[in-house]
């Protein structure tokens, strides 16, 4: 079996009347969210890790291996929010979701008060902990521009 065959969403239904283009009905959107947030939560070793992906290069993505610890933050910071977008729905719908051994809901409950309770492992920092961070001089150069 191939890699591509391993890692592909197919719904276990479709619905090309609802939906004359995909046949991607609520159900299939719900699986899909299901199937991508499991992706996320198979590289997260338990509810006390962060939502940090795997990287093999640190070159040209960020954090390079010398970068400032806002920087890292980010990281953190980018990794909760963006799998949370794929997990709110899915809390509601399905509250006692558990992936790779860990309750979503349980799991983001302690992660968002994690990032931002100061001396907290998962503390992402706000702007003024950054600009003391940072020796740059320059008040912007602690955003980080992908976390939108």
């Amino acid at each position: 079996m191939q890699l591509e065959e391993i890692m592909k969403f197919t719904p276990s239904h479709t619905n090309f009347e609802l939906s004359p283009y995909t046949g991607l009905d609520r159900d299939s959107w719900i699986e899909a969210a299901q199937y991508l947030l499991a992706g996320i939560f198979n590289n997260i070793k338990d509810s006390e890790a962060p939502v940090v992906m795997p990287r093999y290069e640190t070159e040209v993505t960020y954090p390079s291996k010398d970068a400032p610890l806002w920087r890292i933050k980010a990281e953190v910071f980018e990794g909760l929010c963006r799998s949370f977008f794929i997990s709110a729905p899915l809390i509601h719908i399905k509250p006692d979701l558990e992936l790779n051994g860990i309750n979503v809901r349980e799991y983001y409950k302690k992660q968002v008060l994690y990032a931002v309770t100061k001396g907290e492992k998962n503390y992402v920092l706000n702007y003024s902990d950054m600009r003391e961070l940072d020796k740059s001089g320059n008040p912007v150069a602690v955003y980080q521009q992908t976390v939108e």
